[in-house]
């Protein structure tokens, strides 16, 4: 039933997204993930920030990872009735990064790069933006190109600046090449 929910929300039959999802609440984290979603962007129902929440904490305890991930950015913004935590927000980002999230990848990388809810580290943020990139995510290549330009966390590489530039021009044309290509050429 999991697969026809998927199936309606991505047809952007929402109504019966929503009512396939309610019947799976109790015993599927994706369904609970999927229903905390909609419920915050009023798809199907009506916005409830309560329900949201409950949902995304539901489905984070069972380590459901895009759960993980929007209870980050709840805590990171204060949004839903829950007060701003960058602590926590890092935390869970990390448990959602570990779980092969790449939007949560890069909000390690980037916490990490400005000391926001960890302590400030430019080797181990140049490492999640590397494994973000790796899974084709652009802000991560964005970034690990202006750690080499700047030689914070690697040494200073102007061939692989030019390189994750490169993958941000070239996005709707060979990206996975480019991406395989600076892979390959790394030491």
């Amino acid at each position: 039933m999991i697969k026809q929910a998927h199936e309606a929300y991505n047809k952007q039959d929402y109504k019966t997204a929503f009512e396939l999802y309610l019947k799976l609440k109790d015993s599927d984290k994706d369904a609970m993930t999927s229903l905390g979603y909609m419920y915050q962007n009023g798809q199907g129902c009506d916005r409830d920030e309560v329900k949201t929440l409950e949902y995304y904490e539901k489905a984070a305890e069972l380590k459901q990872p895009y759960a993980l991930f929007n209870l980050a950015i709840l805590y990171m913004n204060g949004l839903c009735g829950v007060q701003a935590d960058q602590f926590k927000a890092h935390e869970l980002h990390m448990e959602a990064a570990t779980r092969e999230v790449p939007p949560a990848m890069y909000e390690v990388a980037l916490m990490l790069e400005r000391g926001l809810g960890c302590l400030q580290n430019f080797s181990e943020a140049a490492f999640w933006y590397e494994e973000g990139a790796k899974r084709g995510h652009l802000e991560s290549f964005n970034n690990l190109g202006a750690l080499y330009k700047e030689g914070h966390g690697v040494p200073q590489d102007d061939a692989r600046t030019f390189v994750c530039s490169l993958v941000l021009l070239m996005v709707d044309c060979h990206k996975d090449f480019i991406i395989l290509v600076f892979f390959m050429t790394k030491e």
